[in-house]
C-alpha cells in the first residue's frame, strides 16, 4: 500500500513463476493496482492473462467477468458492458445482484435515473440480498431520489 510501484513490480515477479495459483493470485492484484490508477488497457489485458489461465466454469472465471463489467463501466463502454453484465445475471444469486448494481450505477452515471432506481430496487426486493448490498443500493436510491427532485 504504501508503495503501489514496487508492489506492482513484485507482483508482475510473481506472476511469472510456474505455480498457476501465484500466478493467478498476482495477476488479481496486479489488476487491482492497474484499476486504480485507471489503467484500464492495462487492466484488461491483466484480465485476459488470468482468463486464459482458468477453468471456464470455475468460480475465478464469474469473478473475471465481473471485474470485466466494472472495467467496461468505468470507460463507458455499454456493449461490452452489457455482454458482462448479462453473463453474471445468467449465474442468479448474488451474481445477479452484482449486476444489477452495476447496472444502477452506470445508469446513475448516464444520468438515467429511471432505469438506475429500477436496478437498485431490484436488489432491494430480492430475498437473497446481503444487508451490505442492501445498503449500497439503498444509498444510491437516496442519491437519485435528491437528483429527481432537483430535476422536477
Amino acid at each position: 500500500e504504501s508503495d503501489p510501484d514496487r508492489a506492482e513490480s513484485e507482483l508482475k515477479k510473481l506472476a511469472k513463476l510456474k505455480n498457476t495459483d501465484y500466478k493467478n493470485l498476482s495477476n488479481l492484484l496486479l489488476f487491482k493496482l492497474q484499476f486504480e490508477k485507471n489503467a484500464f488497457e492495462e487492466s484488461k489485458k491483466t484480465l485476459k492473462i488470468i482468463e486464459d489461465n482458468i477453468k471456464k466454469d470455475s468460480y475465478l472465471d464469474k469473478i473475471i467477468k465481473y471485474y470485466y463489467a466494472q472495467v467496461f463501466m468505468e470507460q463507458n463502454n455499454k456493449n461490452n458492458f452489457d455482454i458482462y453484465t448479462n453473463e453474471l445475471l445468467s449465474y442468479g444469486g448474488m451474481w445477479a445482484l452484482l449486476a444489477y448494481e452495476l447496472r444502477g450505477h452506470l445508469q446513475f452515471a448516464n444520468k438515467d435515473y429511471g432505469s438506475a432506481l429500477k436496478n437498485f430496487n431490484k436488489i432491494i426486493q430480492n430475498q437473497q440480498s446481503t444487508v451490505s448490498i442492501r445498503s449500497r443500493a439503498q444509498e444510491m436510491i437516496d442519491n437519485i431520489n435528491l437528483y429527481y427532485d432537483k430535476n422536477n
